[in-house]
């Protein structure tokens, strides 16, 4: 499984078995990849944004689209009347123990995301309860934050076509001396947050198995993929390996 903010990132990939897209800021021009598409309901959906993601989601249905993820749990409300649709629960639902996979299984979800920010001891704990139906994440640029606050307008007292300014709208913030800097995404005057390192658990992918996982899922989102990028480095943590600049996360630690 593979997610990404734009087609061209993902175009050297062929062999996915399911592709998610965002249901707002995708183009038609992912038709091409139809029988594999999984779309992706926003994290956030504010109260002037409800019209629109409601009509995106009438027309991927009317157009032949039944697989969905939801991020939120007010996502529910744009997919309860769509029959026959494949419902997916995101990372950002929080699956952190069994009383909220049974939450979202009777909620019509068929399938869930872990999330990135679980430990080892939990993901292992987690096997007995959804291994069967549970997606994990390899590979991704998680968001720390997301904010309303445009940091181009505090910097330039402008806010016109944030998400140009920069190429793939993404800007650094300097750190302290010895420490990482953080990454911003501002589209529409809304910023993520993001470090310079992804999270990558490649190394981990034999024992992630032994614990009954199968189905694996590899982020190119936030940053700019080039489709070079995106599939070498789909190659190396598909064969267990860790890309250049990556960090384990909360793999090692305990809650």
């Amino acid at each position: 499984m593979v997610r990404a903010d734009r087609p061209e990132s993902i175009e050297s990939i062929t062999n996915a078995d399911e592709i998610l897209f965002n249901i707002v800021t995708a183009s038609d021009c992912c038709q091409e990849y139809k029988d594999t598409i999984r779309w992706v309901l926003p994290v956030i959906c504010r109260r002037w944004e409800r019209e629109t993601l409601q009509r995106h989601v009438r027309e991927r249905y009317d157009q032949g689209y039944r697989k969905f993820s939801v991020a939120n749990v007010a996502s529910f409300e744009f997919v309860k009347d769509l029959p026959g649709i494949d419902l997916h629960a995101d990372w950002t639902l929080n699956s952190l123990n069994p009383c909220a996979v049974q939450e979202w299984r009777e909620r019509g979800c068929r399938g869930l995301t872990l999330s990135p920010e679980d430990t080892r001891a939990n993901v292992e704990a987690m096997a007995g309860h959804c291994g069967d139906i549970a997606t994990v994440i390899l590979y991704q640029d998680t968001p720390l934050m997301i904010s309303e606050a445009c940091p181009r307008h505090a910097l330039t007292g402008t806010c016109d076509a944030c998400a140009e300014k920069a190429e793939g709208g993404v800007v650094a913030l300097s750190a302290s001396k010895g420490r990482e800097s953080l990454l911003v995404k501002s589209a529409n005057c809304r910023a993520t947050i993001f470090g310079e390192r992804a999270l990558c658990w490649a190394t981990h992918l034999q024992a992630l198995r032994a614990m009954g996982y199968r189905s694996f899922r590899i982020d190119f989102t936030l940053k700019p993929y080039t489709a070079d990028e995106a599939r070498e480095i789909w190659e190396t943590v598909r064969a267990g390996t860790l890309p250049p600049w990556t960090h384990p996360g909360n793999w090692g630690r305990e809650f």
